[in-house]
């Protein structure tokens, strides 16, 4: 027994389940019938019977065979004649309404039909589709039917592969788009109207309309569709209905245009494999005959007042075939002249959108193909200009034409206004179609178009030009031509202009309807220009070029190239903290929707895998194109993954820098993709409809056709130098001439035609300058060769003047316009003098009506002129001229409208139209210069364009990684850094490598040597943890501390994420390209130095071999014991009450202190997570691995590391290196032990290269064991030495070179080996005890081990190896200075001292009212450590305020070098400002708002000493006015932003005095800038913006709260305004000016004053009577703080 299985998930709908239902095709006919039937007689009206009955005769189907009948049915239709209701006349048909009687006939040929294919789809049809038409139905009826006829496709009953089925769907195309019913109400109405869209859309999609639509048919389809959108009486879901269908028929016209273009490339390459036959006349042709590429028929037209009420004739069989390329041209004209912006019947948004819908969905699906035909169009004319023309005239091209109705008229679709009937009392009519409308002609069916091939090997030679171009019909050439103007041209042209028209800006914000029409304009032009990128060329770069502007219109962003000057760029990047000198973009400013809409635009542009290549071939290499489009587009999304320093607040947002950033990694990771990729050349296309050979020489190598990098850099240097020689010839074209000269643009010596050609061709030239230098009396035969260069055949005289005034400004002389004016005439003349219709009879004729067209222009279009000349005054200045007779009247009423209609101008210098017209008349220029390129997706340039960009792209990178608020972002930083670092490795960019790696560490911090190091612990003691967090197999390297401080400088890294990832990511790059690392490997060694300083490191490079011990730590140099041992000694207990009692108060915050230390433990926990996570371990064991050269890099890297720096040490107060003690003459760094035991670890990994790298590593040690070093060194040297030796007993040639240092013991003091003779007897010992010939082979050995034996019998733990081995032988950190280059990171370390701060500090305050502040330089600050030792009970809190106070002094104290550090580095005035004045100005404005009051109050000290000293004043007088606003706007401003704002969790009382004192600092700082300030444009709006702080610190400060706060800001104020007004800068008006201006100085005072302190004016000028004169303060404002 079967079993049925029933899924799940339900059944899967199949195509055999859609369109072949189980039920019999004749069940479902009769059923949709019957519906049909019932419907109609559901109504009263087909209810009646009809009186009138036809006896024509009609051969019954039911006489199906003339067997037996033939006599009968020839004898029933003589009868059909007779008289009717008379004896003997045939019995009447059914007493049925005609559209009733159709559907009985209908189901009388389905009772004898039992097979489908015998079913003519038209006879099925019928009685539907005249239901359909007949406006005598109502809309439930028209409704049924239309069910009906959308059921037959959707079954198949309608047989696609019927031989009829073509007539069949021109027929229902015809009813369809024609459909009648009577109107009853609006939703009715409108249900049917969807319905017949849904049918559209059903036939369009089906089979059977794929093939047998044809071009009117799907004219008519497109036309109805619109009809309905365009209504403005009809419900949204209809339009969107409307809307929908027109999406679905675009889709269905350009699938059908990709199946046509598919085919013809088919058919072409077919043509061109092995033989064909020729026709007749000996051309090339596809086989069969012409008539396969289409003949053109007669059209059949069908008159729209003509409509048949009964089934007409369809066109022959062989013209139904599918629409085809003029029915999509006629489309595509229709949409283009919808988003015409010029075009007034079409400005409503909702033509718009829908079009450029449609066109974008149009593009996406055939947008390829489309570009095919573009590219045939411009073949097609470039071998139209070639061959020659005959003088035929031209045969217009037949196009189907669509009229598509747009105004708001009843004709389209009428909807019935709920039963309402005309005034002749008919029911109103529903007509889908507009009789407006005009029928459409039924387009040619014309052969299909050949496409130029790409190169192929495979493809066949011989047929020419000629050839190929004979067996076309014109009509196809037209369409491909057609469609290529339509695109290339006013497609393009509408959209930018459409695009430029719309309100994008902030002072005119789009709606959300214009956000909408923007965002569709966009998506159309990046679809249009990804499809069509090979013939779109110069749109593109408009396009992208209006992008940019736009976007940066009104932003001050970073100027990104002035980072890249700097001399340090290459070693640091900028930090976030950093001030690069702003660039402004003057214009309008986008709002934020609009600027992230054209960033995603520009991004959607450059996702295309030959974008960047295209950006750098066609435009960066390329000397005709003006722009550099790679290198600018690269540099716009690096300058904008910043964020920007406009006035007033940021323009951009995070979203705007991330999606700029997107750009930079999609170009980084395209070349990184394919850096592996073979190399591919590009080689150039020969444009041409025939197929292209690839052109090979007899040998079969490839010509000079390929495009090389070298060939490009070459081109790149030559455009360099020519914009070098543009600039210079702008300023003077006796400076640019010579370079030209010089650099081979023009020849030496010059001739005419060659410096007239090179003007004629040349851009970025100053056209003023170029009329001037031709203008020159001495350059004549150069102007007489730049006229002869121009092409004036066919124009009128002024036609031909704005041609020739294009390229040049002519200048004002009279003499020098009459040397050109002479030229052009000359030429001009010599274009018409063989025209019999001239109307110039002589050249001088022609020179003087061009004079007087000079003077007509500079009348009709000067302002200053009042009485303008008119048509009759300009006749009569030109009367007698013609040789003595009048120039032609119409002739000069042409010349005179021209002229007055549009001004001969330079059109680059006039916005609007006029300036669009005449860039875009150039762009259609330069398109013809463009080559066409084969194989653009290729890597051989990647390295070119990535060398022009790199340093740009990681400066964004870099911020984005420090400064980015999300994990998306991060993690694009990082992805960006890993390509960057692979492109490197690829293309030997050893400095990017080491760029990455330098600017890494950098972020990490980790190179700060910490002035406090945590104590020395012995690791080999510690245990591992037991639950410490997993770290993969390197859990055992983390070690427990003891009972310690977390160490500061630990913590800080480990609560630092970004560092931890810039570490692992460091060592991780700098472990995997080792070989590419050159410079870095400093900053690695000297990562690792610190780390193990720390004690971070992986326990096991903690630890060293011992020949007493297993393992011991590896230990710290000591800096300085003595010092040292004061710092550790226990200070003196104190006794008494105040001991006792602050001891008590400190047990208060034992609590806090120790979950504190807990979290610190934490951090500190997750630094060594992070190092062990960084495989230092692993990259020593891959040494063996590297190159000679780096390993011996790496080697003299670590011995430099072992050696305190001059440059950089901190020297201590007697002026010795902290490093050793004074009496040293080697000054070794702390971890110079530690250093040694790295450099043999690697050269055990590598002892068979031993000898490569011993000679470096020997002579460190000869200089450690005989400078005096420190024994511990010594000791560790030999220890090593010895450990090698034991390795090497089998390597005879390289014992004597390992021993040699050895023998520098002998120099050595008894003493110096007496302490370290236990480690070394026992080292010996082991020697002898594995090889005895080592030490016995030469006689200095023995010297040395006699020596260490003698003074080791005395050691107490040595004495035992001695006299073993005796009995063996009988047997047999101090900082670096400030300079310039770390002075922002100086800077930020004493910033971040202030950081632990919290809180008010109360042991130095008094009370709230009044408060002390204690000098810094009286405070004794002391480092943690040794503060905590001394003094156990003492406040940490405390230390750290003592450590940030002395910290704002130090940091003000740094303005003192700052003249010094200028000089030394050399930087200019502007970059001195913002490198080291305003980082020492901002840091300690940044402390004003500090939550301590103690440091609030001494950096507001501070600062203003510093704003009002002379070293400032000096250094902002190279700009004194700007910079002066900038202390405002950058430092001043923000601060009392911070301090207007009242947070109830801070001292209140303190930050009222706060305020107090930062209006006394601003009072002096605005008077001390007051007088160059005043110069400024500025002035007014600081002194307003100072006066609206004053107001908000006085609302801030509440009266209840602190008294004396209020009155100290209320007196500041005062006494501001009384010095201003003593100083007649505040003055009120008088006289005929009493009336106060809103601008004025003394209304935006008042206005500002009277808003906190209305009575204030009134005691400045109008006081009381016999009151006091108020005394104005000789100072103008009185500070409660101490200066």
């Amino acid at each position: 027994m079967s079993s049925i299985t029933i899924s799940a998930e339900g059944p899967t709908p199949t195509t055999a389940a859609r369109y072949k239902p189980e039920l019999n095709w004749s069940q479902i006919v009769q059923s949709e019938i019957v519906s049909v039937t019932n419907a109609m007689r559901r109504t009263q009206r087909w209810n009646k019977e009809d009186d009138e009955h036809t006896h024509t005769f009609q051969h019954s189907p039911l006489f199906k065979d003339d067997a037996g009948m033939s006599n009968v049915k020839e004898f029933l239709r003589v009868c059909s004649n007779r008289t009717p209701y008379v004896p003997g006349s045939p019995m009447p048909s059914a007493n049925e309404n005609i559209l009733l009687l159709e559907f009985t006939k209908l189901k009388s040929i389905l009772s004898i039909i039992s097979n489908l294919r015998d079913l003519d789809p038209s006879v099925l049809l019928h009685p539907f589709l005249e239901v359909i038409k007949s406006g005598d139905t109502t809309g439930a009826i028209t409704g049924v039917a239309l069910n009906s006829v959308q059921t037959f496709i959707n079954y198949r009953i309608l047989d696609p592969h019927h031989p009829d089925i073509g007539k069949a769907f021109f027929e229902m195309t015809h009813a369809v788009t024609r459909c009648k019913f009577e109107a009853t109400d609006v939703v009715s109405d409108e249900v049917v109207l969807t319905k017949i869209l849904t049918l559209l859309r059903t036939m369009a999609l089906s089979e059977s309309g794929k093939k047998s639509i044809t071009d009117k048919g799907i004219c008519e389809m497109v036309e109805v569709a619109f009809g309905m959108h365009f209504q403005n009486r009809i419900s949204e879901l209809l339009r969107k209905s409307a809307a929908d269908t027109l999406l679905v028929l675009t889709q269905c016209m350009f699938e059908r245009l990709v199946v046509i273009t598919r085919e013809a490339e088919h058919r072409e390459s077919m043509k061109f494999k092995g033989s064909k036959p020729k026709s007749k006349s000996g051309t090339l042709t596809s086989e069969g005959s012409m008539e396969e590429f289409g003949t053109r028929p007669d059209p059949v037209h069908f008159p729209l007042n003509q409509l048949p009420s009964s089934p007409r004739k369809s066109p022959p069989k062989q013209n139904m075939k599918p629409f085809g390329v003029p029915a999509i041209l006629e489309f595509i004209r229709v949409l283009i002249s919808l988003i015409d912006p010029k075009d007034n019947r079409h400005t409503d948004t909702l033509h718009r959108s829908l079009a450029l819908r449609l066109a974008t969905r149009g593009l996406e699906v055939g947008g390829v193909s489309l570009s095919k035909w573009v590219g045939l169009g411009f073949a097609i004319e470039l071998e139209n200009e070639r061959l020659p023309t005959p003088n035929e005239p031209e045969q217009e091209l037949t196009m189907p034409e669509m009229t598509i109705t747009t105004d708001v008229t009843p004709t389209v679709v009428t909807v019935g206004a709920h039963g309402a009937e005309y005034g002749d009392g008919n029911p109103a009519i529903v007509e889908v179609r507009s009789p407006k409308l005009p029928v459409l002609e039924a387009p040619p069916n014309t052969a299909e178009l050949p496409f130029p091939n790409p190169p192929s090997k495979n493809t066949m030679s011989g047929a020419t030009v000629a050839e190929t171009l004979e067996p076309l019909e014109s009509d196809f050439q037209k369409l491909a031509v057609n469609i290529k103007h339509m695109v290339v041209d006013d497609f393009c042209r509408y959209l930018f202009q459409l695009l430029q028209l719309q309100n994008t800006t902030v002072n005119s914000p789009p709606s959300w309807v214009g956000l909408n029409i923007i965002s569709l304009i966009t998506r159309t032009i990046s679809t249009l220009l990804s499809t069509m990128r090979d013939h779109l060329i110069p749109q593109q770069e408009w396009f992208i070029h209006f992008l940019m502007r736009s976007y940066e219109s009104g932003v001050m962003v970073w100027d990104i190239d002035e980072w890249m000057a700097s001399p340090t760029f290459k070693e640091n990047v900028k930090s976030k903290d950093a001030n690069p000198t702003p660039l402004v973009k003057g214009g309008p400013v986008l709002v934020s929707e609009v600027r992230e809409l054209y960033l995603d635009t520009l991004l959607q542009i450059c996702r295309s895998e030959s974008s960047f290549s295209d950006f750098y071939i066609f435009h960066d290499t390329n000397i005709n194109s003006k722009s550099h489009l790679c290198e600018e587009i690269l540099t716009f999304f690096s300058k904008f993954s910043f964020p920007d320093t406009s006035p007033g607040g940021m323009l951009t947002t995070n979203a705007h820098q991330g999606l700029a950033f997107d750009g930079l990694v999609l170009f980084v990771r395209s070349l990184s993709e394919r850096r592996a990729n073979p190399p591919i050349y590009p080689q150039l296309i020969p444009l041409t409809i025939e197929p292209v050979l690839t052109s090979r020489d007899a040998s079969g190598s490839e010509t000079d056709s390929q495009i090389t990098p070298e060939i490009l850099r070459g081109n790149k240097v030559r455009k360099d130098l020519f914009l070098q020689g543009a600039e210079l010839f702008n300023t003077s074209f006796k400076k640019g001439i010579p370079f030209f000269q010089e650099h081979r643009f023009l020849p030496d010596p010059l001739t005419p035609e060659s410096v007239a050609r090179f003007f004629y061709t040349a851009k970025n030239l100053n056209k003023s300058i170029l009329g001037e230098y031709l203008a020159k009396k001495q350059n004549a035969d150069t102007l007489a060769a730049f006229s002869n260069l121009y092409n004036f055949d066919g124009k009128s005289i002024d036609e031909a003047m704005r041609l020739f005034l294009e390229k040049f400004r002519i200048p004002g002389e009279a003499q020098q316009i009459e040397r050109i004016m002479e030229a052009f005439s000359k030429k001009y003349f010599s274009s018409i003098k063989d025209d019999p219709k001239r109307y110039i009879n002589t050249e001088d004729d022609t020179c003087v009506l061009a004079f007087s067209i000079v003077l007509l222009n500079s009348d009709q279009h000067n302002p200053q002129v009042k009485r303008r000349m008119t048509l009759q005054d300009y006749t009569k200045n030109v009367r007698g001229l013609n040789s003595k007779k009048d120039f032609d009247q119409d002739f000069l009423r042409g010349i005179y409208e021209r002229i007055k209609k549009a001004e001969i101008v330079l059109a680059e210098e006039r916005g609007g139209d006029l300036g669009f017209n005449y860039e875009w008349k150039e762009l259609l220029k330069s398109m013809s210069s463009v080559p066409r390129l084969s194989g653009r997706e290729t890597n051989v340039f990647d390295k070119d364009m990535f060398v022009l960009t790199w340093p740009r792209i990681l400066a964004a990178t870099f911020y984005t990684f420090e400064n980015c608020e999300d994990s998306t972002a991060f993690e694009k930083s990082l992805v960006l850094i890993q390509h960057t670092a692979l492109l490197a490795v690829q293309y030997d960019l050893h400095e990017v490598l080491d760029h990455l790696i330098h600017t890494l560490i950098r972020i990490t911090r980790l190179t700060v040597d910490s002035e406090v190091l945590p104590l020395e612990e012995d690791v080999a003691n510690l245990t591992t943890p037991d639950n410490s967090e997993s770290t993969g197999d390197q859990s055992p390297l983390l070690v427990k501390r003891r009972n310690t401080k977390p160490d500061r400088w630990a913590v800080q890294f480990g609560q630092n994420y970004r560092a931890q990832v810039a570490t692992v990511l460091a060592f991780n790059l700098s472990n995997d390209f080792s070989d590419a690392v050159k410079k870095s490997w400093k900053k690695i060694i000297h990562v690792i130095c610190n780390l193990y300083l720390h004690q971070l490191l992986p326990k096991s490079l903690l630890l060293a071999e011992h020949f007493c011990k297993s393992k011991v730590t590896i230990p710290r140099l000591l800096v300085d014991p003595d010092k040292l041992k004061s710092q550790l000694t226990s200070p003196k207990r104190e006794s008494g009450f105040f001991s006792s009692f602050s001891q008590f108060l400190s047990l208060s915050s034992d609590y806090e202190e120790d979950f504190q230390d807990n979290q610190n433990n934490k951090y500190e926990q997750m630094a060594l997570q992070c190092i062990a996570t960084c495989g230092i371990e692993e990259s020593l064991a891959e040494t063996r691995f590297m190159e000679d050269d780096t390993l011996l890099l790496v080697m003299q890297t670590i011995i430099d590391f072992s050696y305190v720096n001059p440059a950089t040490a901190k020297s201590d107060t007697n002026g010795d290196y902290a490093g050793v003690p004074s009496d040293n003459t080697t000054n070794y760094s702390q971890s110079s032990v530690f250093l040694l035991e790295l450099l043999f670890r690697i050269l055990l990994r590598n002892r068979d290269r031993l000898k490569k790298f011993w000679p470096l590593l020997c002579n460190h040690l000869t200089n450690i064991i005989r400078a005096s070093s420190p024994t511990v060194l010594i000791e560790r040297a030999v220890t090593n030495i010895l450990r090698l030796l034991l390795r090497l007993t089998h390597v005879d040639e390289i014992q004597a070179d390992v021993f040699k240092p050895l023998e520098l013991l002998l120099e050595l003091s008894s003493d110096t080996i007496h302490i370290f003779s236990e480690q070394v007897t026992a080292g010996f010992l082991a020697v002898a005890k594995t090889d005895m010939t080592i030490l016995s082979k030469h006689s200095s050995r023995w010297s040395t081990l006699f020596r260490i034996l003698s003074i080791s019998a005395t050691h107490p733990l040595a004495s035992s190896f001695s006299f073993e081995l005796t009995c063996l032988i009988i047997s047999g950190h101090p900082d670096s200075p400030v300079t310039a280059e770390h002075f922002g990171e100086c800077v930020d370390l004493l910033l971040s001292f202030s950081s632990g701060v919290i809180g008010p500090s109360s042991h130095v305050r008094n009370n709230s009212n009044n408060v002390t502040t204690t000098p810094a330089a009286d405070l004794k600050i002391t480092s943690p450590t040794s503060a905590n030792i001394r003094e156990p009970i003492r406040s940490q809190t405390s230390v750290a305020l003592e450590r940030a106070l002395t910290a704002v002094e130090k940091l003000y104290n740094l303005h003192l070098i700052i003249p010094k550090l200028i000089d030394i580095s050399g930087s200019q005035a502007q970059r001195a400002w913002f490198e080291f004045w305003l980082p020492v100005i901002s840091g300690l404005g940044q402390q004003c708002n500090h939550p301590s009051i103690d440091i609030r109050h001494q950096a507001l000290i501070y600062l203003q000493r510093l704003l009002l000293s002379e070293e400032l004043a000096k250094a902002a007088d190279y700009n004194k006015i700007q910079n002066r606003i900038e202390c405002f706007d950058i430092i001043l401003f923000p601060l009392f932003d911070e301090l207007s704002i009242i947070d109830e969790s801070l001292d209140l009382y303190g930050k009222d005095e706060t305020r107090v004192r930062a209006c006394g600092l601003i009072a002096k700082v605005f008077f001390n800038f007051s007088t160059p300030l005043q110069e400024s444009k500025e002035y007014n709006r600081i002194w307003c913006k100072t006066l609206d702080y004053f107001g908000k610190l006085s609302k801030a400060v509440s009266n209840q709260r602190n008294g004396h706060a209020q009155e100290g800001i209320r007196e500041s104020l005062k006494n501001m305004i009384l010095v201003l007004m003593a100083e007649g800068t505040l003055i009120k008006p008088t006289g005929s000016d009493s009336i106060e201006d809103s601008t004025s100085l003394w209304a935006l005072t008042w206005d500002r004053v009277n808003e906190y302190y209305p009575n204030l004016k009134g005691e400045l000028i109008e006081p009381k009577p016999n009151a006091e004169t108020i005394e104005v303060p000789t100072d103008p404002v009185a500070i409660t703080s101490q200066d």
